[in-house]
């Protein structure tokens, strides 16, 4: 179901790396400063939106070499 629909692929891509995002900026302590805000609700979302429009053009490009082999 998710290599058939490119969309999903997206959203699944870009709420996975804003989560990483966030998990990294709060673990390492940077997440309470003043600059965090704007790190955690603007360059995050931004990152993670440009992974997420790599992620499903390479899925989509390599769809026929990922289909599993027929036996």
């Amino acid at each position: 179901f998710f290599a058939e629909n490119a969309v999903l692929d997206g959203v699944v891509i870009f709420a996975s790396a804003w989560g990483v995002i966030l998990m990294r900026l709060f673990l390492s302590g940077r997440g309470f400063e003043a600059g965090a805000a704007i790190s955690a609700l603007v360059w995050a979302p931004l990152s993670a939106a440009a992974t997420a429009l790599v992620g499903a053009l390479l899925f989509a490009v390599l769809r026929p070499l990922l289909k599993p082999a027929r036996a």
